[in-house]
């Protein structure tokens, strides 16, 4: 009830700032279930994996060995 993000969302739309069991037993009901944490750690590898092939893409470019200029 202290937090400056609690009263701000508070003084915005009371009806949206569930006192905190509420919002305890929200977060554990849609946030903390085992499906949505499995759907989290989806996503969070999903993110992972794209950023390491886009990483190793451009490794891959800088360590390319260039065209010997004298074979033709």
């Amino acid at each position: 009830m202290q937090c400056p993000r609690y009263l701000e969302l508070y003084k915005s739309n009371p009806a949206a700032a569930l006192d905190p069991r509420a919002e305890f037993d929200r977060f554990k009901r849609e946030e903390d279930s085992p499906e949505a944490r499995a759907v989290a750690k989806d996503e969070r590898l999903a993110k992972r994996f794209a950023e390491l092939d886009t990483r190793r893409v451009a490794q891959t470019e800088r360590w390319a060995t260039p065209p010997d200029p004298l074979a033709d």
